[in-house]
């Protein structure tokens, strides 16, 4: 009996580094079988490259959440393709494809690429809208010199409103962000972040 819980936690060991091996080079499909088996999904060695991939997610989300206030000066559109890349590093089709393929197990695997894969897609997309908005210029209507008071305080709070518009871009992908990230986060046992990214309205 011990023997056989000794040779059971070598194997896993095992496995978990392989996977961190393997997993460092370009993955295939024949490799991304090998990680992906029904027993003992997610290795050590996926969950550790999935972490990896999290925590990069979590630093951009704090920058971009910076940059809407004025407290980080790196450029959206370098955010962007940094979120990017980190999209592409955890939606790698082969592995994504293997996770899939874990359904077919007798017991219940939970799709921890495919829920972090959907968390940095929601980010790239929360971060193009951002740019979007900044892309729109301020408008305020000329106001003549005889119009009435009112119609200056009324103009005021439509140039309030498009700072507000630009504050809260990308409300919808901001809310599955939200959603996804903080599942992708329990996950890989990570406490999820509170940052204005995850504030909506």
């Amino acid at each position: 009996m011990k023997n056989s819980i000794l040779i059971e936690r070598a194997r896993r060991l095992a496995l978990g580094f392989t996977a961190a091996v393997l997993l460092a080079v370009l993955p295939t499909p024949l490799v991304a079988q090998q990680l992906y088996d029904c027993r003992g999904y997610p290795s050590r060695g996926v969950v550790r490259d999935i972490t990896l991939r999290v925590e990069t997610m979590r630093r951009l989300e704090r920058e971009t959440a910076d940059r809407l206030v004025g407290l980080d000066t790196r450029p959206h559109d370098w955010l962007l393709e940094q979120a990017r890349k980190a999209e592409s590093e955890i939606a790698v089709p082969a592995l994504l494809e293997a996770e899939k393929s874990l359904e077919r197990c007798r017991n219940t695997i939970r799709p921890l690429r495919a829920a972090c894969a959907g968390a940095a897609s929601a980010l790239v997309r929360v971060i193009e809208e951002i740019i979007s908005a900044e892309a729109k210029p301020d408008k305020k209507p000329d106001v003549k010199k005889d119009d009435k008071q009112s119609d200056i305080k009324k103009d005021d709070t439509k140039g309030d409103e498009t700072k507000d518009d630009k504050k809260n871009a990308g409300s919808e992908a901001r809310k599955e962000f939200a959603q996804l990230m903080r599942i992708c986060e329990r996950a890989v046992s990570l406490a999820p972040l509170d940052t204005t990214l995850r504030h909506f309205e």
